[in-house]
């Protein structure tokens, strides 16, 4: 999957790409390395980071170490089974840096027809600014599926979220790219991880553990 997003960036026009950064962060997973795939497509705006620990479902550090990385003023944070057509970027980069926090409509890829699927509740378009004001995602939480749901409360109680209908993005359904979803970790916490996330958030809610914490987790730039 990732190597298909590469060479979907690959073919878009320089105009669009002179004008964008591309960070992909590699949760250290122990297969298929980020900075392996992306050798190949050094002529991209790209940089490539890895975390040096290998931790089960997390991309709450992920998130922030893009966050913190990046040069840019705005932010679009996805996941690796979502692509952003050419289309939807010329859109974004009209519209400019904006004070909201928004989010995006999807459409399947592959598919011929315009159907719209509801919008990921993970992808949204902000500022740098409002994402570290907002407080990032909480590392914390590492080891739970589901756990960006936090984020988004923390969102909400700071703004309003305005969904962009004609900004979409395309997300690589089951079936289509081999690789486009996760094989090997369960979405279902074991009775300890689940014991643990309700007792994290028990000890947050008390103020005895900063909330979120953030940039935790050691990295390096791989490319």
């Amino acid at each position: 999957m990732f190597r298909y997003q590469l060479e979907h960036f690959s073919a878009m026009d320089l105009d669009v790409l002179s004008q964008i950064e591309i960070l992909v962060v590699d949760d250290a997973s122990p297969n298929w390395p980020a900075a392996n795939e992306a050798a190949g497509f050094r002529q991209l705006p790209l940089k490539v980071f890895r975390v040096r620990e290998d931790k089960p479902w997390n991309q709450d550090a992920a998130r922030n170490i893009g966050a913190f990385e990046a040069q840019g003023q705005m932010l679009l944070l996805t996941d690796v089974d979502h692509l952003v057509p050419e289309e939807s970027l010329r859109l974004l980069l009209g519209i400019g840096v904006t004070s909201e926090v928004n989010s995006l409509s999807r459409k399947a890829h592959f598919s011929s027809r315009d159907k719209v699927v509801r919008s990921h509740a993970n992808s949204y378009v902000m500022s740098r600014q409002k994402y570290w004001e907002i407080g990032g995602y909480d590392e914390d939480f590492w080891g739970t599926y589901g756990s960006d749901v936090l984020f988004r409360r923390r969102i909400e109680k700071n703004c309003k979220i305005v969904e962009l209908p004609h900004v979409r993005l395309e997300v690589a359904t089951k079936g289509s790219i081999s690789d486009a979803k996760n094989l090997n970790l369960s979405r279902t916490p074991s009775i300890w991880r689940r014991a643990r996330g309700v007792f994290l958030r028990g000890l947050k809610m008390l103020r005895l553990l900063p909330s979120p914490r953030v940039l935790e987790n050691p990295y390096d730039r791989v490319l």
